[in-house]
């Protein structure tokens, strides 16, 4: 399920099915409550709150998104940059390194590991 603030976002809704599929189901939800749920996401994804368990699935979907936003955004490069605690995902748009993400530190060794 994704939730919108608003049903009449459309913006977000084909986003949201550019990053989970379009067979999503829509739900609705107050602004205050979806930034919280992003802000306990990002706490997690950051190392700031429990750590995160990458099973195989979550690194494929991890990598399928990164794929999907780098062709979206018309990017002809991923780069990845590994930092201390995270690993920083940038593209290049016309010449400029615009920066996509980060992730955290334990997702990212799943995310680098190669089997």
């Amino acid at each position: 399920m994704v939730a919108f603030g608003g049903p009449a976002e459309l913006p977000q809704r084909r986003h949201g099915a550019e990053d989970f599929g379009q067979d999503i189901v829509i739900g609705i939800a107050s602004r205050k409550s979806i930034s919280a749920a992003i802000t306990r996401v990002e706490r997690d994804l950051t190392g700031t709150g429990a750590p995160v368990h990458a099973t195989d699935n979550t690194v494929v979907a991890a990598v399928n998104q990164i794929h999907r936003r780098c062709d979206h955004r018309a990017a002809s490069d991923i780069h990845l940059e590994p930092m201390r605690e995270r690993l920083r995902i940038r593209f290049r748009q016309d010449g400029a390194m615009v920066p996509y993400k980060d992730i955290s530190h334990d997702l990212a060794t799943s995310l680098l590991t190669i089997r």
